[in-house]
């Protein structure tokens, strides 16, 4: 199967990726060893006395921590990761996100970015065409 290729695998920004992805991997070890880890432990007790009030406490405590492991998972894994990925394959579909077909009903996401949907364009309107 082939798809477009963009120039050679830009090694510097790759690296950057890599760290960035090293960084969010301990972020996430962080959170999990001082804040979920410990809220676990403590919850036990409560959900053995069968004390309602107790584990509904416990639940909201753990709300927050688990909220911030998910949005570091999803960003690690669909930013970081998927983008080095992209970069070491040298995918270079730069319209991407444009619309194909009738899925969209003819509606260009990429107007005004200049075709560069995927590298610092952004969705700035939208425009039938």
């Amino acid at each position: 199967m082939e798809y477009p290729q963009s120039p050679p695998v830009r090694v510097r920004w790759l690296a950057r990726r890599l760290l960035e992805l090293l960084a969010y991997a301990g972020l996430l070890l962080f959170i999990v060893d001082q804040y979920l880890e410990p809220s676990i432990m403590n919850s036990l007790r409560p959900f053995h006395e069968s004390n309602v009030l107790r584990i509904c406490e416990r639940v909201l405590k753990l709300s927050l921590p688990f909220m911030y492991v998910w949005l570091t998972i999803f960003y690690a894994f669909f930013h970081l990761w998927l983008n080095l990925c992209a970069e070491l394959t040298r995918f270079g579909d730069r319209e991407f996100y444009k619309a194909r077909g009738a899925g969209l009903g003819g509606v260009d996401v990429s107007a005004g970015t200049g075709g560069r949907t995927c590298c610092g364009g952004g969705l700035r309107s939208l425009q039938l065409q």
